[in-house]
């Protein structure tokens, strides 16, 4: 099992440098193998020790942010419990958090939103590192 964690980056930080360093006190503090940050409507930036990723989240219209946040990790975990590889849960979380928004007030994701995104998503191309 993918050990991953996760966290929302603050605007006025540099990203890269901040995931750097996460990765490099978690790793030792907690066995972190993945760390995934979200971006919010910027997106997402996965890295581990093989490889990053910088995800664009589709547009869509903004009805609220309210649990884009916990959607996002949701997606994450259920495409890792799906057996997809991590690239790809990845991929699936950044759709359910993007599905999110699309509800109006605090509504959950649907899972229709979330698949459609995903599938619309395409691939994406992981970055070896």
């Amino acid at each position: 099992m993918e050990r991953v964690l996760t966290f929302t980056a603050n605007p006025a930080i540099d990203v890269i440098t901040r995931v750097n360093l996460v990765v490099a006190d978690r790793k030792l503090q907690c066995a972190a193998w993945v760390v995934i940050v979200s971006l919010g409507a910027g997106g997402a930036l996965a890295v581990s020790a093989e490889w990053s990723e910088r995800l664009t989240a589709p547009t869509v219209p903004l009805k609220s942010r309210a649990g884009a946040g916990d959607s996002m990790v949701a997606g994450v975990v259920l495409g890792l419990a799906r057996g997809r590889p991590l690239a790809e849960a990845v991929r699936f979380g950044l759709a359910a958090g993007t599905a999110a928004v699309m509800a109006p007030g605090t509504g959950l994701s649907a899972r229709e939103d979330a698949e459609r995104l995903f599938a619309a998503m395409g691939t994406g191309i992981a970055t070896p590192r």
